[in-house]
């Protein structure tokens, strides 16, 4: 990801804009530490850093399906190159979709859809005159989740737009997969390292913008409404708990779903460095190691603790029964499955 920079942007965003450069820079690394305290992992130039938790939903489709037609959407997430994805994607945890709006000209069709209790992706193809020539490098969204009352339950936009509450998303990473004739493939995979998403049953996801960079290195931003509704389905859960203890780290919580796995533990000191953060690392039974991309960071200064939350790409359906914690510079800590 791109240098975390302050987003402050005065932009006129009701129709397509094209942005000058100060602004183009500003918006390259938007959406960062909107709400919470939190440290991202330097990676690929689509990663946007938000804020802090998931749900599982599904979109109402009304389409009726045959296994290949599921299958062929479903290997879309895939191109993610994440473990907890692709071993959730082989036990049927991503749902086809096709579900499909349009506005100012521009239609999106969600394809496929992947939810656990920690992280949440939306696959979606975007067809629009704007999009010409081949000329998209990078894109993002701008979107509001509400629950079945019509609240706003998170609201990952620009900080010149108003939101409602502290959200729960901490993290989302953005990549295009393709991009040609005036189509684009678009995968996101958000993550949460504070709690479970709220119950999403007959809530909405509601897509405000578009922001694409072309080949000119310019900014362009469509603005609409793409309304989805959704439907929640129930993410699958497995507690684990330490079997042995490390003197220093306090393990608070160890929870593995569908396709990742939320860390809490906490550390003496208030002063702990986020590079050593980002290299606490899971290890599976077959020494498989497990890194996270953001930690959400707490500052416990009555008792002089710091706790940290990390969402890793670890599935439960690797059927793990005994796996390792290691924090920079402590001992492992076994993590035995809670029965």
């Amino acid at each position: 990801m791109r240098d975390h920079v302050d987003a402050k942007l005065q932009v006129d965003m009701n129709k397509e804009t094209e942005l000058p450069s100060s602004i183009r820079n500003a918006l390259d690394t938007t959406y960062t530490q909107i709400r919470k305290k939190s440290i991202k992992r330097r990676k690929s130039p689509w990663v946007k850093s938000l804020s802090a938790a998931v749900v599982t939903f599904s979109l109402v489709s009304g389409l009726i399906l045959t296994n290949d037609t599921v299958l062929a959407k479903v290997q879309a997430f895939i191109g993610l190159g994440d473990k907890g994805v692709e071993l959730a994607e082989k036990n049927g945890d991503i749902l086809f979709v096709g579900h499909t709006q349009t506005s100012e000209n521009t239609t999106i069709t969600l394809e496929n859809l992947f939810i656990d209790a920690y992280r949440y992706g939306f696959d979606f193809t975007i067809d629009s005159n704007h999009m010409q020539d081949n000329n998209v490098t990078d894109m993002s969204l701008e979107f509001r989740l509400y629950n079945e009352k019509g609240e706003e339950i998170d609201a990952l936009v620009s900080d010149t737009k108003p939101k409602v509450g502290t959200g729960f998303t901490s993290g989302v990473e953005y990549q295009l997969q393709e991009s040609k004739n005036n189509r684009a493939s678009l995968l996101m995979l958000a993550n949460s390292t504070s709690k479970e998403v709220p119950n999403l049953n007959g809530g909405k996801l509601v897509i405000e913008s578009i922001h694409f960079l072309s080949t000119k290195n310019d900014y362009v931003s469509i603005n609409g409404s793409w309304s989805f509704d959704l439907t929640a389905t129930k993410a699958e859960k497995q507690a684990f708990i330490a079997k042995n203890s490390v003197d220093g780290v306090d393990v608070v919580n160890a929870v593995i779903s569908n396709g990742s796995m939320l860390v809490t533990y906490r550390v003496e000191g208030t002063n702990y460095d986020e590079n050593d953060i980002l290299s606490t690392t899971i290890i599976d039974g077959m020494g498989e190691k497990y890194l996270s991309d953001s930690a959400q960071v707490k500052q416990l200064k009555k008792t002089n603790e710091t706790e940290i939350s990390l969402v890793f790409p670890i599935s439960m359906w690797s059927k793990e029964e005994l796996i390792s914690l290691k924090v920079k510079g402590y001992e492992k800590i076994q993590l035995v499955l809670q029965k």
